[in-house]
């Protein structure tokens, strides 16, 4: 095994939980609208093309965070998150539960006061389902929940019509 000379990168669209041991070499993964740079840490990066967010979140370790419209590295502690709005070209930083947004690489998922729509846009892309809302108002109906993920998407479901907020109805892959 050779020396790596040069930083190691990684090219992201997804999302992908890194756990990075230290060398002596850098570690960048680059997304759409992000470059995060690691020489050892634990961090997740949400980077979906079809979301309007980029989202990096700190387990443990340091990671420096650069934007277009941030482009001098900011530096992450841990149990914060880093988020580029490409909408909105919005760069912030806030404190969060890192387990909310890393708990998916251990079968949990975990919101916390999510929208009806952001919790089923995951469960869409963890069990290929559509979704359709009957108005809007359902659509940002919020719910926190932390459940082990399961093979089929029907035990999810049915915690969240046992809060009598909503009707689900299934048909195939497509939930009404």
């Amino acid at each position: 095994a050779g020396q790596i000379n040069g930083p190691r990168k990684v090219f992201l669209e997804g999302e992908a939980y890194f756990n990075v041991s230290r060398t002596g070499s850098q570690f960048v993964v680059v997304t759409r609208d992000m470059e995060v740079t690691v020489l050892g840490t634990a961090f997740n990066i949400s980077a979906y093309p079809e979301d309007p967010v980029t989202a990096t979140t700190l387990v443990n370790g340091v990671v420096s965070v650069k934007t277009a419209t941030a482009p001098d590295p900011v530096l992450l502690k841990p149990a914060q998150q880093a988020e580029y709005n490409h909408v909105t070209r919005k760069f912030s930083v806030e404190e969060v539960d890192p387990q909310i947004y890393c708990g998916w690489k251990d079968g949990i998922l975990h919101f916390k006061d999510s929208p009806l729509h952001e919790i089923m846009n995951t469960l869409s892309r963890w069990y290929k389902i559509e979704v359709s809302y009957d108005t809007q108002e359902i659509k940002e109906m919020k719910f926190g929940f932390r459940l082990n993920r399961y093979d089929s998407v029907h035990p999810i479901l049915e915690h969240l019509a046992r809060t009598d907020k909503l009707t689900i109805e299934i048909i195939g892959n497509q939930i009404y």
